[in-house]
């Protein structure tokens, strides 16, 4: 799909079956070619080992994006453990200590400066997806909150399980599961978009992070152009190196059989 076109509310479950590729897809050939086709390959066994840990993350999305009666068509909540009593009609099981959480999350980012800024802007669309063609290569990306079609804002919930101060928990997150790389094949989406529309734009990132434990803390983040250029130059070896393994039908990558005692320093350091 390829149509110079904002999609807002593409169901979910095609936009995943979509094979364009997302900025997670991105980051998976990054760093192995073989766990991208096992995704793509596998993807049932692979959502089940991670369901859970996405569940919270997709919930939160979608109470934010559509309110409690919008959530209660997509979730239910058990009403108690074990017992098969719920409120909501939807497929996906909630617990009643999850809803907990969730309901302190919403107030939270309801009500907190840095959030209801935001929340407050007009013209807000909500799980906008694009779609777009670049070098050869179908892409894709799906917005949290696209915001006058030129300010993205990506919601992140958050665990903090480390001392960290909270400002370096988030750069810290941010190293760590590489959202850089995400923001900018987002902004990259989005400038295919404006351009291919005569739109003179320069679109902004955002990320809104919430903590998912107490205070329930809530931060944004704006990342500065050097990160963003080298998340650009990961994302272009991570296209040349799909390109090639697509050509040869081959998703293994090379390893060195031979160790040096810098390689034995490094893994020690």
């Amino acid at each position: 799909m390829n149509n110079n076109k904002l999609h807002q509310n593409y169901p979910e479950q095609d936009y995943h079956n979509n094979k364009a590729l997302g900025s997670t897809d991105i980051k998976t050939i990054k760093k192995s070619l073989e766990t991208f086709y096992y995704r793509n390959h596998c993807k049932e066994l692979f959502e089940s080992e991670n369901k859970k840990s996405l569940l919270i993350g997709s919930a939160f999305h979608l109470l934010v994006s559509g309110g409690v009666k919008e959530f209660l068509k997509e979730y239910k909540i058990r009403k108690k453990p074990r017992v098969n009593k719920f409120i909501g009609k939807g497929e996906n099981i909630i617990t009643v200590k999850d809803w907990q959480l969730l309901k302190i999350l919403y107030r939270k980012i309801k009500t907190n400066p840095l959030s209801k800024e935001i929340l407050d802007m007009k013209n807000i669309q909500h799980e906008v997806s694009y779609f777009w063609q670049e070098n050869e290569v179908n892409l894709k990306c799906r917005f949290d909150m696209l915001i006058n079609n030129r300010i993205i804002v990506d919601i992140k919930t958050i665990d903090n399980t480390t001392q960290r101060e909270f400002d370096k928990l988030l750069n810290y997150s941010i190293r760590k599961y590489e959202y850089n790389i995400q923001a900018q094949h987002y902004l990259n989406g989005l400038k295919h978009y404006l351009k291919n529309n005569n739109i003179d734009k320069e679109p902004i990132f955002i990320f809104l992070f919430i903590e998912k434990s107490m205070p329930y803390r809530i931060g944004r983040k704006i990342l500065s152009v050097d990160i963003l250029q080298d998340a650009q130059f990961q994302i272009d070896y991570a296209i040349t190196k799909y390109k090639e393994a697509l050509k040869k039908d081959y998703w293994i990558d090379p390893i060195t059989e031979k160790i040096t005692l810098d390689d034995i320093m490094y893994y020690q350091g």
